[in-house]
């Protein structure tokens, strides 16, 4: 082989590595960008059903307002939204006001989110 097609043969290899590199590149923005509307779109849903909770909540306090004192109800509400944030928490999602619904890294601790679960339990 001559000097020239190996030349050729090496531009040639270098510009489809490029195009990998590219494809590979907006392939990997995509899938974060999935992966935040993803999550964004769970803690919608999430608002949502913590909405209908409460509506439930309340139609069953009028009905049975005799029964719960208000102080109890409070606490249940609570501890049921802390074991809520919690869950996101353990699967990765951040619940804090700084970075609220995107994916924290593998293993990575947000001192941010942390703090209101641990503020939630203190309450």
């Amino acid at each position: 082989m001559s000097d020239i097609k190996i030349e050729e043969l090496l531009k040639q290899v270098n510009q489809e590595l490029n195009q990998l590199f590219e494809t590979v590149n907006t392939l990997s923005e995509e899938v974060t960008r999935l992966t935040n509307e993803n999550n964004r779109l769970r803690m919608q849903q999430y608002q949502a059903v913590e909405q209908m909770e409460l509506n439930s909540l309340k139609d069953k306090e009028d009905q049975d307002s005799q029964t719960i004192s208000q102080p109890e109800q409070t606490l249940k509400n609570r501890q049921s939204g802390q074991a809520r944030l919690q869950t996101f928490y353990n699967d990765g999602i951040h619940i804090c006001h700084h970075y609220f619904g995107s994916k924290r890294e593998t293993n990575e601790e947000c001192i941010f989110c942390q703090d209101i679960i641990d503020s939630l339990g203190e309450q």
